[in-house]
């Protein structure tokens, strides 16, 4: 990767040797060509955020575009070399929207542990107001750590949303769980379409979704962004309720894997519309998510009984109890087709529940089940009345 004075970059990693408070992230300007100094290539930079400068391998670095450096005003702050000022953390106030975003229970012990190591802490951005915009996490550090000051930035924001940007994209290379990226999505939404408002759109200019824009900024795909929003909203409708146990867990689930919390959550919702199909219902197994009705999926049934959220579902074999209808379809047999479907179930099952699954003849019954019909064929029909003549001679016998 090619350096050139005056590119922006973040810092992407750091050698051994480099302390005094720099980290990974940090957003710095090239103010020199790379040198060659010995086996490395060296070059000289300045941070964006606050004054001071450093030297460092170029393979340190990454490219931060001009567009990311403008977002966060950093160019406008080096350029008004902003003082470095000393408050009481204590008195330092929380931006509502960083909780909102973020959450307040991150872990910050590595952060103690590297404060207490360098001795230093990056200065925190504060506005006007003494709310913090970019170094909660530095602020709760030297709380814990019983610091009595710490540097600070002042920094005037003209209006709410250019605030709200900074906050933003201060945060924009810290870790994040896919809970903080659908929450910053979610601002990044409010931000555009208050923009888009004021903003007149080109008759010949076809606009991006919001949606889509805030997901990528976001560092989220689209469908991604929609299956985690969908899953946290749900989350929020617990938490209103007090099931904070069913709350938390889809949370966890959510951080793992998006699409598997989203699937829970439709499987939930239609577990709360309760059991829809009536009893004598003609129904195929549609849904593989259950393990007991996985090897089922595509077999058609009958509904035998029900309550108002569960039903007992008969197949060729058994007869499975406390089934959700999420898990079912409806084939919508006219009354007189369910009729003749239910004795065809009927004879089915009183075969197929006293055979062994290892039988050979359980699998002619599972392949008349995988073909829903309200009538046999004459070869069907004709096994069936062997089957059935087998076991009548047999309990005789």
């Amino acid at each position: 990767m090619k350096i050139e004075k005056g590119s922006y970059y973040t810092i992407a990693k750091l050698p051994g040797s480099i302390s005094g408070g720099v980290s990974v992230g940090d957003r710095v300007q090239a103010i020199s060509e790379v040198e060659k100094i010995g086996y490395t290539s060296k070059v000289r930079l300045k941070f964006l955020d606050r004054s001071g400068e450093i030297t460092l391998d170029d393979y340190c670095l990454q490219p931060l575009t001009k567009k990311e450096a403008a977002e966060i005003d950093a160019l406008e702050q080096v350029a008004e070399n902003i003082e470095i000022l000393y408050r009481d953390p204590r008195k330092l106030k929380l931006h509502p929207k960083n909780s909102e975003i973020y959450g307040d229970s991150e872990s910050i012990e590595d952060l103690i542990e590297t404060i207490e190591r360098t001795g230093e802490i990056h200065p925190l951005i504060i506005n006007q107001d003494s709310e913090i915009i970019s170094g909660h996490r530095r602020r709760r550090a030297a709380i814990k750590l019983n610091w009595k000051l710490v540097p600070v930035q002042i920094k005037v924001f003209h209006n709410k949303t250019k605030e709200l940007k900074a906050l933003l994209s201060y945060n924009g290379f810290r870790d994040k769980t896919i809970e903080q990226k659908t929450n910053e999505a979610n601002t990044w939404r409010e931000i555009f379409e208050q923009e888009r408002e004021k903003e007149p759109q080109k008759k010949t200019k076809k606009r991006e979704r919001i949606r889509d824009l805030a997901a990528e900024k976001a560092g989220l795909s689209p469908s991604t962004y929609h299956r985690s929003n969908t899953v946290l909203e749900k989350v929020k409708e617990f938490e209103e309720k007090g099931d904070l146990e069913t709350a938390n867990k889809l949370k966890e689930k959510v951080n793992k894997s998006p699409t598997a919390a989203y699937e829970e959550c439709q499987k939930i919702k239609k577990q709360a519309e309760g059991f829809k199909y009536p009893v004598g219902e003609i129904c195929q197994v549609s849904a593989d998510s259950n393990s007991e009705l996985k090897k089922y999926k595509g077999l058609w049934g009958v509904v035998v009984a029900k309550n108002d959220i569960l039903g007992d579902f008969m197949v060729y074999d058994r007869i499975i109890e406390n089934v959700n209808s999420c898990y079912l379809k409806s084939l919508k047999f006219n009354e007189l087709d369910c009729k003749k479907a239910r004795k065809i179930m009927e004879r089915l099952n009183a075969i197929g529940s006293k055979l062994d699954r290892e039988s050979v003849d359980i699998d002619i019954l599972q392949g008349i089940s995988r073909r829903p019909k309200a009538e046999l064929t004459l070869k069907e029909h004709q096994i069936l009345r062997t089957l059935e003549t087998f076991e009548s001679n047999w309990k005789l016998a």
